[in-house]
């Protein structure tokens, strides 16, 4: 159980429902226990609970049971959908007048974005929450959303800053006499006094909050967990190993990634006593859970963990793999970082159009009580005629005025959408260029560092004249194995730079004429597809033609359209079936190209970004994501066209080829 989500759900029980408060609390109260086990069915649960009783619950209680199902979203790696949840949750918070709502909105949003490591947008959410809890009416939710604030200051290195919340958070939980709040206070202030060096007072805090925990019989792994970090930090092996397990084992009915994170600083503390069978085993464990869940700051540890065991070991290949796992892993969490990001915007973007649209229907609301009063009063029967005339005309005005607005509001909307997509995919490029390039430029270096610590250990044995030649030989071969794997590196990186060029295309200077221009297209395509091991089939169709274009051009469009089709299409029975078509325009301008194939087509929500760079659906599969957009730009350098053409049950390509 994290520090921050301490008093959270007793928040969410502050609004008057319909339902009486005692029958709420037997409603929700399995469904709050079984979620530390399995977080995933109590998604499901949540649902079902509301399906059951819709009708029975106010706007409030469904709100609230929805915090709940976006929290277990975010730690079953649902993250994207919690988002959702929330902005769900936001809009209709609107509708209410409990504080207390849209305030739980900020401080679950803020703790998402705090759990996935985007600290300076949780506390921008924590300080808007902090101004909403002075409106409530327990000084309570003041000092817990400090403390929730000062979880973020702290991984920003703001240790003072936070350190001063923690002592207030403390300091409120001593009044109300909570063992619970009192234990997680002094955690915090535990783990802030061991990130700023004070070892002894960090020991100190986390032995008063373990003491506060066993008297009144409160879960105490994190106590142990932490007491581990601190003889991590005294170097005191054998006593952070006993912590680390006794953690591990109090979390063993708990969700795996609580498992999976005792399991690496377990790891930690078997390194630092030297034991390397039992933390390679330990690692392993948990590797496998970090996986399974799609944990990538986990893996990204593990991996690290995994490398330096390796290199302890003098296992350089395994290093190597395991340094190259990280990188990927690291690559995945700043994906999934930005993912959240313009989730999160585009949420946004949703809920500010429905806040100006509800203020648009109370205003007419106001409006219409309005009319309706004086449409109520006492006046003469001409008098309430021509009134009734004039209201008229001032309404057709008003409502001129009105779309007028509206159709404002929905231009700035517009731009702003097409501003965000702007930057999405400028982010999305450089982040997969340094994504392509940062595994085999970390190979290369992770190779040259392995180099460098054999040839200084062959010199030291050559100066010591205790070489031999068995040992001399190893040094060959593995210095062998390390050029390879540079040279590998070496050329993958040459040719995605290579491939990065053809990105932004330049115009072809000169053609060459041929006759048959179908021939050669399907000569072209068979010399490729005689290397693939799947069963493919090609049909041509077309008139043999007379007609002038560059061969370079049409080889690159049909390159990636074929690997296209090979990577992404699956018929639903039988072989790959691809069929090429040439027909002209009737003014003879143009040759039209027709490729298609019987998998299944594209998605209709992918199509507008087919062409964007970067952009696969299987991305960390060996895909750049650059065939389809090298192709585009390819023909738009020389004024043809690349266009998906829909079809019912396939995928189509038009490839317009201009004459030279």
């Amino acid at each position: 159980m994290k520090y921050c989500c301490y008093g959270l759900l007793a928040l969410l029980s502050l609004s008057v429902t319909a339902m009486p408060e005692a029958d709420f609390e037997k409603l929700r109260g399995p469904l709050l226990k079984g979620a530390a086990i399995n977080y995933s069915q109590a998604v499901r649960d949540t649902d079902q609970l509301l399906q059951q009783h819709q009708l029975n619950l106010t706007l409030e209680q469904q709100i609230r049971l929805n915090y709940h199902k976006a929290i277990f979203q975010e730690r079953s790696n649902q993250t994207e959908a919690a988002l959702k949840t929330l902005a769900w949750c936001k809009s209709m918070s609107l509708e209410s007048k409990d504080r207390s709502i849209l305030y739980s909105y900020h401080n679950i949003l803020a703790g998402i974005f705090r759990e996935q490591g985007l600290y300076q947008q949780a506390i921008t959410h924590y300080q808007q929450a902090l101004s909403l809890a002075t409106l409530l009416a327990k000084p309570f939710f003041i000092s817990q959303t400090e403390n929730n604030l000062a979880l973020a200051l702290l991984r920003l290195g703001q240790t003072h800053e936070a350190t001063q919340y923690f002592q207030r958070f403390y300091q409120q939980a001593l009044r109300d006499n909570s063992p619970s709040a009192q234990a997680v206070a002094l955690n915090n202030l535990g783990e802030a006094a061991l990130q700023s060096g004070a070892v002894s007072a960090a020991e100190q805090y986390h032995q008063q909050a373990l003491a506060i925990r066993g008297l009144h019989q409160l879960e105490a792994s994190w106590s142990f967990f932490n007491l581990a970090r601190v003889a991590l930090a005294q170097q005191d092996g054998p006593r952070a190993v006993l912590l680390a397990r006794h953690s591990l084992q109090l979390r063993q009915s708990r969700h795996a990634r609580e498992q999976a994170e005792a399991g690496l600083l377990l790891v930690q503390a078997l390194l630092l006593t030297g034991d390397s069978i039992s933390a390679d085993r330990q690692l392993q464990q948990s590797l496998q859970l970090a996986t399974e869940l799609r944990a990538h700051d986990q893996l990204l540890q593990g991996w690290q963990l995994q490398a330096d065991l390796a290199l302890r070991q003098q296992k350089y290949a395994q290093a190597v793999v395991a340094m190259q796992q990280a990188l990927k892993a690291q690559q995945q969490l700043a994906d999934q970082r930005f993912s959240l990001t313009v989730a999160q915007q585009s949420a946004e973007v949703g809920i500010s159009t429905r806040e100006i649209e509800i203020q648009r229907l109370q205003q007419q609301q106001q409006i219409s009580q309005s009319r309706q009063q004086q449409l109520y009063g006492g006046i003469a029967a001409v008098l309430l005629i021509l009134l009734v005339s004039l209201g008229f005309s001032w309404q057709i005005r008003r409502k001129n005025r009105a779309l007028a607005h509206s159709l404002e509001t929905l231009e700035r909307t517009r731009q702003q959408l097409v501003e965000q997509r702007k930057l999405a995919a400028l982010t999305q490029l450089v982040s997969g260029m340094a994504h392509q390039l940062n595994t085999p430029l970390g190979t290369i270096l992770t190779a040259v560092s392995c180099s460098r610590e054999q040839l200084q250990l062959l010199l030291q044995k050559l100066t010591d004249k205790k070489l031999n030649l068995q040992e001399l030989q190893q040094f060959i071969d593995e210095q062998q194995q390390l050029m390879a794997l540079t040279e590998q590196s070496a050329e993958r990186t040459a040719g995605l730079v290579e491939r990065f060029k053809l990105i932004s295309a330049t115009s072809p200077q000169s053609g060459v004429d041929t006759q048959l221009v179908l021939q050669f297209a399907g000569q072209w395509l068979h010399s490729h597809l005689a290397l693939q091991p799947r069963e493919v089939t090609l049909e041509l169709e077309g008139a043999d033609l007379q007609w002038r274009f560059d061969t370079n051009v049409l080889g690159k469009v049909l390159s990636a359209l074929l690997d296209n089709a090979l990577q992404h299409a699956e018929p639903t029975a039988g072989a790959l079936q691809i069929r090429l078509q040439l027909a002209t325009e009737p003014d003879g301008t143009q040759l039209l190209l027709y490729f298609s194939d019987n998998g299944q087509g594209i998605r209709p929500e992918l199509l507008d970004k087919i062409f964007d760079p970067f952009f696969t659906t299987k991305l960390g599969q060996g895909n750049l994501g650059l065939g389809l957009n090298i192709a585009y730009n390819q023909l738009q350098a020389i004024g043809g066209c690349l266009e998906h053409l829909p079809q019912p049950s396939s995928c189509c390509f038009l490839v317009r080829l201009p004459a030279l």
